[in-house]
């Protein structure tokens, strides 16, 4: 059982019904007749369109735009980048072939540090002394 107590009430004159009836109608208005002009602003531009496509130059050759350009293949090239990059370690190669300069393949480039050892560089020549020069 419930007991309701005298000192615990609701207020009855808070909210006014019409108001909010009226708010919820305009609005529902409102929202109609954007919708109609937004509608017909559509059908208009899709006329207007239509009839100036016939007048509208068309370019003759499509031109590519100035570097640097958007990847359209980003996945395809990445793969392409590591086959370079893959050709480039593993493959024997002349770099220059009077000079005697080649490319090898990494694998071997290490093994061979490991059986000859680490090349030191040779310690530079004194530069030879000269004397400075009499006035």
């Amino acid at each position: 059982m419930s007991q309701s107590s005298p000192h615990v009430a609701h207020e009855s004159s808070d909210i006014n019904i019409r108001g909010v009836v009226f708010a919820a109608i305009a609005l529902a208005v409102v929202t109609l007749i954007s919708i109609g002009l937004v509608t017909g602003l559509f059908v208009y531009l899709n006329r207007a369109a239509t009839r100036a496509e016939g007048r509208l130059p068309m370019p003759r050759e499509a031109t590519l735009p100035p570097e640097p350009r958007i990847q359209t293949d980003p996945a395809g090239a990445l793969q392409e980048m590591r086959a370079e990059e893959s050709r480039i370690l593993d493959d024997y190669r002349w770099v220059d072939k009077e000079a005697g300069v080649a490319r090898i393949p990494i694998d071997r480039a290490m093994k061979m540090i490991l059986e000859r050892g680490l090349l030191t560089p040779k310690a530079p020549a004194e530069p030879a002394k000269t004397e400075p020069p009499r006035d």
